[in-house]
């Protein structure tokens, strides 16, 4: 295995001799993907040749543009399929797959559309030039093979003429020029598969892109999972431990307001175990409401704001303008968690009289304003639950903005957009 790396940047050939190029099945990869490249280049020339003259002879009528349109559009996308498949194949080439439509339309809209991408005209480029140059590499390469294997066996065959000639001077030449086949031919194929990396493939720009747009996917998609797992719990939780606990703090005060003939020391207990009783049914609809609300569900953003501050120990005046249609349903949860983790803190660390909670839509997007009249010198890093706020409007894209000097007051600000 020699140094050298594949056209596609993976592994590694490995040491060869000059010698040892000749057999090398990198080198027969390489014959094969010039000669197939050749076969492609000449049917693409001619279909492609065919249709841009189709299309400009028939310009007078509209529609035989259209259609030629299409067609090259569709065999453009078919060629790529193509040539990536026989670039992976001979070369070991991964050039991305996929975004590749190979439906016929003569949509006037669609066929600008594609006609105005970069990619499509890219690709366009490398059949034209392939349908040129392949062909042209190809009978380099063969011809190669041929002259050098025919000028070796010279010797074989003697030619009587008028003048003296050497056919070993022959054979020698012979020898020379099929040494230098493998490595005419490698080097054929490897520039065929840098100028399908450049035309072919994906800029960095492109990658990148591709990449945000997965990444964005799987985190909707986790968002998702998560919220209908909360649902789940929420639902187990109502339907099951809620209503046992229910029952059991309802026995426990019948049986306090009936058994009255019990010892003092059993009275006790009982008046206890229903206290304990109340407080972790009220803890559990705690719990099942922070998991996620019903309000939310049931009766939107407003009601549920609402439902939040007059749990508030700090009087909160609310004011939701939000017209239309609601908010898609993850932008809801995370302005619900957000106003209600805000208040929470509020409540435990400003020293405030009074807040104010403002939410309303802009277009396609949705504000939210929490102010406080409290002590001021909120900090992310200090443990408050502000980091979480951040970390939920990240989720879905928003921006979250903190303003909080010593002394107050405090403004949190953050933007959720809201197009689906």
């Amino acid at each position: 295995m020699d140094t050298a790396t594949t056209p596609a940047g993976r592994g590694r050939i490995g040491p060869l001799t000059v010698v040892g190029a000749l057999w090398s099945p990198a080198t027969w990869r390489a014959l094969t993907h010039l000669v197939t490249g050749g076969a492609i280049g000449l049917v693409a020339f001619g279909a492609l040749f065919t249709l841009f003259i189709a299309g400009i002879a028939g310009a007078p009528s509209i529609i035989v543009p259209l259609v030629a349109g299409s067609v090259i559009l569709t065999l453009n996308n078919a060629l790529t399929v193509l040539q990536r498949s026989r670039h992976r194949a001979y070369l070991h080439l991964d050039l991305p797959e996929g975004g590749l439509p190979l439906r016929f339309s003569i949509n006037p809209r669609k066929l600008l559309e594609q006609f105005g991408d970069r990619k499509t005209w890219s690709r366009l480029a490398y059949h034209s030039i392939g349908s040129v140059a392949g062909p042209i590499a190809a009978t380099i390469a063969v011809t190669a093979w041929v002259v050098g294997l025919s000028l070796l066996a010279a010797p074989l065959f003697p030619i009587d003429g008028p003048t003296e000639w050497n056919p070993f001077a022959f054979s020698a030449i012979g020898i020379v020029v099929l040494l230098a086949a493998p490595w005419t031919t490698r080097g054929l194929a490897a520039i065929d598969g840098l100028m399908a990396t450049r035309m072919l493939g994906t800029s960095r720009s492109d990658e990148l892109e591709r990449r945000i747009t997965h990444l964005a996917a799987s985190r909707d998609s986790t968002v998702d999972a998560a919220d209908a797992e909360r649902r789940r719990i929420e639902r187990d939780l109502h339907d099951g431990a809620q209503q046992r606990i229910t029952a059991l703090a309802i026995n426990l005060g019948i049986a306090r307001s009936t058994l009255t003939d019990l010892p003092e020391e059993g009275r006790r207990a009982l008046a206890g175990a229903h206290e304990e009783a109340l407080q972790a049914m009220e803890e559990l609809r705690d719990l099942v409401r922070g998991l996620h609300p019903a309000v939310l569900e049931d009766r939107g953003l407003d009601a549920a704001l609402s439902a939040v501050a007059a749990r508030s120990p700090v009087p909160v005046r609310v004011k939701v303008d939000v017209p239309g249609s609601r908010p898609p349903r993850d932008v809801e949860t995370v302005a619900y968690f957000m106003v209600s983790e805000a208040l929470t803190n509020v409540a435990r660390h400003s020293g405030a009289t009074k807040a104010t909670v403002d939410v309303s839509q802009r277009g396609s997007v949705l504000h939210l304003v929490i102010a406080d009249d409290g002590n001021g010198g909120a900090d992310p890093g200090g443990g408050t639950g502000l980091r979480g706020l951040a970390d939920r409007v990240r989720s879905v894209d928003g921006t979250f903005h903190l303003h909080s000097p010593e002394g107050g007051p405090t403004t949190i600000e953050a933007e959720l957009p809201c197009a689906s």
